[in-house]
């Protein structure tokens, strides 16, 4: 019992699961592997074809998406050391 009568209340009562909220953190547990994954894939790439920011900055250009952040631009070059 807790403090003023409530009974407190754990896996050991018998709770059941609720299947749709697992089901959504499944999802979104496998949303956030996949987007590491994909990350990882274009970072390693870039580091592969020694692009430097301005040769990303111009990828970037050319797919019609904004070019990378002094933010991003530091975590990639935190990935591997210092880049040209």
């Amino acid at each position: 019992m807790r403090a003023g009568g409530i009974r407190a209340e754990g896996p050991e009562d018998g709770h059941r699961v609720n299947r749709a909220t697992v089901e959504r953190v499944r999802i979104a547990v496998a949303f956030i592997v996949e987007s590491e994954r994909r990350r990882r894939r274009a970072e390693g790439l870039m580091h592969s074809w020694h692009l430097s920011r301005a040769d990303l900055d111009e990828a970037a250009r050319a797919l019609g998406t904004p070019p990378v952040s002094d933010e991003e631009w530091n975590a990639i070059l935190d990935g591997r050391g210092h880049y040209p």
